[in-house]
């Protein structure tokens, strides 16, 4: 990443990937949900792993925060 003056406003700072940014990211793997959206998996089975995401958020007490 590259910071650099804003050359319209003194107060804001652009940030910028750089090619080597750039090149790592395209390398990086995608993201849990965003790989189960276009995952060939049977609806049962996306089930299962909901209701075992479910089990985890009260078993570890965080119900507040998850809608």
């Amino acid at each position: 990443m590259v910071r650099t003056a804003s050359a319209g406003d003194r107060r804001r700072r652009e940030v910028a990937l750089t090619p080597l940014g750039a090149r790592t990211l395209e390398r990086a793997p995608l993201a849990g949900p965003v790989r189960l959206r276009s995952a060939a998996v049977p609806p049962a089975r996306l089930r299962a792993l909901a209701d075992a995401f479910t089990d985890a958020v009260t078993l570890f007490g965080l119900e507040e925060w998850a809608s």
